[in-house]
């Protein structure tokens, strides 16, 4: 009996296992709904979520009929769709918004309000580390408990969030060690990083890098001009000289000279040096120049198979930039190396320095958008503006290739558009595939022909008006794209209407 019960637990074990080995993905079809894979690239959960994203906590985070809730592994629905905003799990909680108000919340669902929670910049995600919130009080930060009670009083201009047990604190130029009660150890180093593995990586007077154990003892000497955080058995250092990237494993040997322009560690056993794929003892699996990054730092194996972006280079034209570059695609490969699922293009983005017009007619860098801000959007059944939101700014890091259209006003508004073209010429850099709005109807970015007329916002007047194309051109490539989720169908980029993508 004790054997038939240890197998039925067994395959149960093994069935939850693979259960949760779910990956997000885009209908490939239609490029719109969101579903979940297995490892074997098979639909486990249909294409019926608007946004989908990682597992975490064995919750996944979707969007649905206007609001964020949780699935389980089984596709069940585990958290109700009633927020307005949701972030994912982490330790237990997660941080979501409805009503107008934003807390934490448990898998039941129950409410925790804490006052001053602290918001990281470029929307990352707002965690509880060892039962603790970070706030922030007129630019210092402390931490409270989830019964928002003060646990640590906002002191310190910098604080981590717990790791290992421990947070990263800053005062002035000082650095402390702080336990979950509040107790400080100083820190004789002029700055030093989280612990990650059971390591922090500090800087001496010399400003060179090294790590410390949780005993505060040195068990890599100071060496590197900078060193990163370990995921696992391995940390990426820089050197200067070469200004590249080697890798180092936990007793501060180099397991890789510093010959890379970037490595990504995702604390597993397959670890991305350039373009390449390589297992835990740095032998080379597979080459993939083709591969571009998505978000630095978080790529890596999830389980059997790793998210990661399709390019390529040098596009020559502009259908294999709309193929290629615009062709940007979300995919999955396995631990070899072999794609294993590849969905259609829909990563459509802006650099950081794109202007959007917001709902008091003023400008604003894409970069610096956060939730809930105001902007301007293009009502097609009036031809006039009104409100929009933005729901998410997203951010993405790898390669992307850029066009860069540069266009003149007709000087008349939509009704009419042949009117006296003006000398005022203005230019949108965007990746290939980004819809914009034209005469002719919703046309990706590397479909505008020159002399087409596009739709166009003049702030001067506060309305609408024609733009006529002067020419395309390949732009620069970019390391970092931003694009927006709004509530509306498009928005305004550059004096541009875009569409939302």
């Amino acid at each position: 009996m004790k054997r038939i019960i240890h197998i039925c637990l067994a395959l149960f074990m093994c069935q939850l296992a693979s259960g949760q080995n779910l990956y997000p993905v885009t209908n490939p079809q239609t490029g719109e709904g969101k579903g979940f894979i297995d490892n074997k690239g098979k639909l486990v959960v249909p294409y019926i979520y608007s946004e989908a994203y990682d597992f975490s906590d064995g919750l996944a985070r979707c969007y649905k009929n206007g609001y964020y809730g949780y699935i389980d592994a089984s596709g069940r629905e585990a958290v109700p769709f009633v927020y307005e905003s949701a972030e994912s799990f982490y330790n237990g909680y997660a941080w979501v918004s409805q009503g107008g108000f934003s807390f934490f919340i448990d898998k039941s669902g129950n409410k925790y309000e804490v006052d001053n929670v602290f918001i990281p910049e470029y929307q990352k995600p707002v965690k509880v580390t060892n039962g603790l919130v970070l706030i922030s009080v007129a630019g210092r930060k402390g931490f409270s408990n989830l019964k928002n009670e003060l646990v640590v009083p906002a002191d310190y201009h910098d604080l981590t969030y717990f790791s290992d047990g421990y947070s990263v604190a800053k005062k002035g130029r000082e650095y402390f060690l702080l336990d979950p009660q509040g107790n400080e150890s100083k820190l004789p180093y002029t700055e030093a990083g989280p612990f990650s593995s059971g390591l922090m990586a500090v800087r001496n007077e010399n400003d060179l890098w090294g790590y410390v154990n949780n005993k505060l003892e040195l068990v890599i000497p100071h060496q590197f001009q900078y060193a990163y955080d370990f995921k696992g058995n391995y940390a990426k250092y820089y050197d200067s000289r070469t200004e590249k990237f080697g890798l180092i494993d936990r007793s501060g040997n180099k397991v890789t000279e510093a010959i890379y322009r970037e490595i990504h560690n995702s604390g597993d056993e397959m670890i991305f040096l350039d373009y390449a794929l390589f297992d835990s003892r740095a032998k080379l699996v597979k080459k993939m120049p083709e591969l571009y990054y998505d978000d630095i730092g978080d790529i890596g194996f999830r389980n059997e198979l790793s998210y990661v972006h399709l390019s390529y280079n040098d596009p020559k034209s502009k259908n294999e930039l709309i193929r290629d570059w615009g062709g940007v695609r979300e995919a999955y490969i396995d631990k070899t190396g072999k794609i294993i699922w590849t969905g259609q293009p829909y990563y459509s983005c802006f650099p950081e320095h794109a202007r959007v017009t917001m709902a008091d007619f003023s400008q604003k860098k894409i970069s610096d958008l956060r939730r809930g801000d105001e902007i301007l959007s293009y009502n097609a059944e009036n031809g006039q503006y009104e409100g929009n939101k933005v729901k998410e700014l997203q951010i993405h890091e790898g390669t992307y290739g850029l066009l860069e259209i540069v266009y003149e006003t007709v000087n008349h508004t939509y009704a009419s558009l042949d009117a006296k073209l003006i000398s005022a010429e203005s230019k949108l850099s965007v990746t290939p595939n980004h819809p914009v709005l034209t005469a002719n109807g919703i046309k990706a970015a590397a479909e505008v022909q020159e002399n087409e007329l596009i739709y166009g916002w003049n702030s001067s007047e506060q309305s609408f008006e024609a733009r006529r194309v002067i020419s395309i051109r390949q732009s620069a490539a970019v390391e970092r794209v931003f694009n927006l989720k709004t509530d509306k169908a498009n928005y305004i980029v550059n004096g541009m209407v875009v569409m939302m993508k």
